[in-house]
């Protein structure tokens, strides 16, 4: 994961930070570097022990290389995802157990990227705005949260979750 992020640090920067967005792998792969050093723990163990053992995801992992590319080497099943996908509908919450605080998942759908400029996204999104690994749609003023959320796939997969009409 070092080696994968000291190449990313070579890398010239396209814009002072805050002015424009770029969909890419970058950020992700930047993310799960935190993580693991933050942690001490592995990306691929912790992803295990804090969402797929939790969210009972037997068909979810990220392949058998060492360093995993977070953003696309991830594999599941269809229904493993939607467990993922109906536990972010929940706040968090899977089958009365706490994956991530329901904070978390309104802060992964508050709209972030608004007022920057759109470098890159896949035709997919559309004018969605991206946030913390999801595209989202619109805003509920009680609590910031988007009224959907996608992350569509590299392989055509387009799931969606609409807070609004749960």
């Amino acid at each position: 994961m070092e080696e994968a992020v000291n190449s990313i640090a070579k890398l010239p920067l396209e814009s002072k930070p805050g002015e424009s967005f770029r969909y890419s792998n970058i950020g992700l792969q930047i993310a799960a570097a935190v993580i693991e050093k933050i942690s001490g723990n592995d990306f691929k163990s912790l992803f295990a022990k804090r969402i797929t053992l939790k969210c009972a995801m037997k068909n979810t992992d990220f392949g058998d290389k060492s360093v995993p590319l977070v953003a696309v080497s991830a594999f599941s099943s269809a229904k493993d995802y939607l467990q993922f996908l109906q536990m972010i509908l929940n706040d968090g919450m899977d089958n009365g157990k706490k994956v991530l605080s329901r904070e978390s998942v309104i802060e992964m759908q508050k709209n972030k990227t608004k007022g920057t400029k759109l470098m890159v996204s896949p035709d997919e999104a559309g004018n969605w705005n991206y946030e913390l690994g999801e595209w989202i749609k619109g805003e509920v003023a009680l609590d910031l949260r988007s009224d959907a959320v996608t992350s569509p796939g590299i392989f055509g997969s387009f799931p969606w979750v609409d807070n609004k009409k749960k």
